[in-house]
C-alpha cells in the first residue's frame, strides 16, 4: 500500500530579522490582459541576479486575479526578447517585438475561480524552442545537494536571457473575456553548482496602478516641500491630476485631496524597485517623484521644472544635495515616462526609456513613494507600475534515518534545520500513527502495517519552504525480508 500524510506542528525555532527586501503588498487596484494587446513586463540581468556559482533551478509565475470571470477565457504568457524597458501594452506598431514572443505557458482561468493562477516553467515545454537543438531532453544537471534538477525548455530560455547582457520580459496576453489582475509574480528558485549550500529565491512583483477606479483612499497627501501654492488631488477620466488652489471650481463629485505631495500607502518601505508612471505637465512649474521617503527630512526626489530642468536631490537630515541635474526643459502637454530604479546603492533616472541620471549613493536605505507638484503645477499621473524584489535563503533540512523496517518497531529520524536570514520557522512532520513522537531534533514513527510509505519533512520560513522526502518499505518482520531478497 501506499502512504502519504502530513501533519503540521505548531512548533518552531528561530527569530524574526530584517528580510532583504519586503514583497508589495496586496492592492484591489491593478491592470487588465487585454484580448489582441499583450501586456509586456520588461526585466534585465540587473535586476534578475542570484549568487555567484548558482544556476536557476525553477521558475514560477504567478497571477493574482482582482474578481472571478463570468466566463471560461485563456492567458497566453510569452517570453520575450529585449523589449522596451519597463511595463507596456504592445499593439500593431510593435510587429518585430510580437515577431520575437516565445510562447511558454497557456493556461485556462474557469468562469467564477478566485484562486491565483500558477505555472511553472520547468514543466512548460515549447517543442520549437531553439534549445532543444543544443541540449538533450530532457536536460539534468545537478546541483550542490545533489538533487538533480530536470530543465524544460522554456526554463532554459528564461535562464539563457537572464544571463545575458540584453533584457528580457514577459507577455501576457488574454483569450476571451479580459481579465483583471491586482499582482503579477516571477519567482526564481536557485541552487549551488558543485557546492554545499542553501538554495535562494527571488520574487518579482508587479503591480500597477491605473486609477481607473473613483477612489483615492489609497493616497496620503502631505507636505514635504515648500509650496509656494498648493495643488487640489483628484481622480477624473481615469487619470490622478492636479490643480492648483483657487485656480478654478473644484466639482463636488470628484474626490480631492490638498497638499504638494501624495504618498502611495498600500506601497510600502523598499530599497530594490523600479517604478514608472506617465506624467503630462499642462502648465510651467514642477513635476515629480519622491522615493525612499522616510520623513519629511529624508528622502529622494527626482524633479522636472519649466524653468531650471532636471535635479535629482538627496535630502538628509534636513539638508539638500543635489546628485545630479541639466537644464533641459519639458514641453508642457505632452506625456512623459518617468521611470526610476533603485537597487542597492544605484540609482538610475529614465525619460521616455533614455537614460537621463546615474548615481551612487548608500544613504537612506529603504523608504516610500510618492508623487508631487510644486507651485500649483496642473499636471496629470496616470499607469504607474511597481517591481519590486524579495530574496530570501531557502530554509535547509537534513533528515537522516532508516528508509526500512519491520511493523511495531520503531524507527528513529534525526532532524536537522536551520535559516540563515533568522526567520521564524515552521515544520510540519509525517503523520503516523499510532506511536508518532516529535521534539526539536528527532522524529519517532512505529507503523502498524505492512507497505511502502513515503514520509514528507517540510521545512517553512513565511516565505519558502523545502521538503525532505524518505521512501520507506515496512514489511512483517525477518521472515518476510529473506523472501523479498
Amino acid at each position: 500500500m501506499g502512504v502519504e500524510q502530513t501533519k503540521n506542528y505548531a512548533w518552531w525555532r528561530g527569530t524574526f530579522a530584517f528580510v532583504l527586501a519586503l514583497s508589495v503588498c496586496n492592492s484591489v487596484y491593478g491592470g487588465i490582459f487585454e484580448t489582441g494587446y499583450p501586456l509586456v513586463w520588461s526585466l534585465d540581468n540587473r535586476t534578475v541576479a542570484i549568487p555567484s556559482g548558482y544556476v536557476v533551478t525553477d521558475a514560477y509565475v504567478s497571477i493574482r486575479q482582482i474578481k472571478p470571470l463570468s466566463q471560461t477565457s485563456r492567458v497566453h504568457v510569452y517570453l520575450v526578447n529585449n523589449p522596451a524597458a519597463g511595463v507596456h501594452v504592445y499593439g500593431a506598431q510593435e510587429k518585430n517585438t510580437l515577431a520575437e514572443m516565445i510562447p511558454a505557458a497557456t493556461v485556462t482561468v474557469d468562469a467564477a475561480q478566485s484562486a491565483d493562477v500558477a505555472i511553472d516553467l520547468e514543466k512548460c515545454d515549447n517543442p520549437d524552442s531553439w534549445v532543444w537543438d543544443l541540449y538533450r531532453r530532457p536536460f539534468l544537471l545537478e546541483i550542490g545537494d545533489s538533487e538533480p534538477v530536470v530543465y524544460s525548455s522554456c526554463l532554459l530560455e528564461l535562464v539563457d536571457y537572464a544571463g545575458t547582457d540584453t533584457g528580457f520580459g514577459l507577455a501576457f496576453l488574454a483569450e476571451g473575456e479580459s481579465i483583471e489582475w491586482d499582482r503579477l509574480e516571477l519567482r526564481l528558485i536557485a541552487g549551488p553548482i558543485g557546492k554545499v549550500g542553501p538554495q535562494v529565491s527571488r520574487t518579482y512583483t508587479l503591480t500597477q496602478e491605473t486609477f481607473s477606479q473613483n477612489d483615492l483612499s489609497p493616497w496620503q497627501p502631505f507636505d514635504a516641500e515648500i509650496p509656494s501654492v498648493s495643488s487640489f488631488w483628484q481622480l477624473k477620466d481615469s487619470t490622478l491630476s492636479t490643480q492648483p488652489v483657487g485656480d478654478q471650481q473644484i466639482p463636488s463629485d470628484l474626490p480631492i485631496l490638498y497638499n504638494s505631495c501624495l504618498s502611495y500607502k498600500r506601497y510600502p518601505a523598499q530599497r530594490n524597485f523600479q517604478t514608472q508612471v506617465l506624467i503630462t505637465p499642462q502648465t510651467g512649474g514642477s513635476v515629480g517623484i519622491l522615493f525612499r521617503y522616510k520623513d519629511n527630512n529624508n528622502y529622494f526626489r527626482f524633479s522636472w521644472n519649466s524653468v531650471n530642468g532636471r535635479k535629482l536631490v538627496k535630502k538628509t537630515n534636513g539638508v539638500y544635495v543635489v546628485l545630479a541635474g541639466d537644464t533641459i526643459l519639458y514641453t508642457p502637454g505632452r506625456t512623459y515616462c518617468f521611470r526610476i530604479e533603485a537597487q542597492d546603492d544605484q540609482i538610475r533616472v529614465y525619460i521616455d526609456d533614455t537614460l537621463v541620471f546615474s548615481v551612487q549613493n548608500f544613504e537612506i536605505e529603504t523608504g516610500g513613494f510618492a508623487l508631487f507638484t510644486l507651485a500649483g503645477t496642473e499636471a496629470r499621473f496616470d499607469n504607474l507600475c511597481f517591481t519590486t524584489c524579495r530574496q530570501n535563503h531557502i530554509p535547509s533540512l537534513l533528515v537522516e534515518g532508516p528508509t526500512t523496517g519491520v511493523v511495531g518497531q520503531p524507527l528513529m529520524y534525526s532532524l536537522t534545520w536551520s535559516d540563515l536570514d533568522g526567520d521564524l520557522m515552521a515544520i510540519s512532520v509525517p503523520q503516523g500513527e499510532p506511536g508518532l513522537s516529535f521534539d526539536a531534533t528527532g522524529y519517532t514513527w512505529i507503523p502498524d502495517q505492512v507497505g511502502d510509505y513515503k514520509l514528507v519533512f517540510k521545512l517553512s520560513d513565511n516565505f519558502d519552504s523545502i521538503s525532505r522526502i524518505v521512501r520507506l518499505r515496512i514489511t512483517s518482520g525477518p521472515t518476510e525480508i529473506r523472501r523479498s531478497r
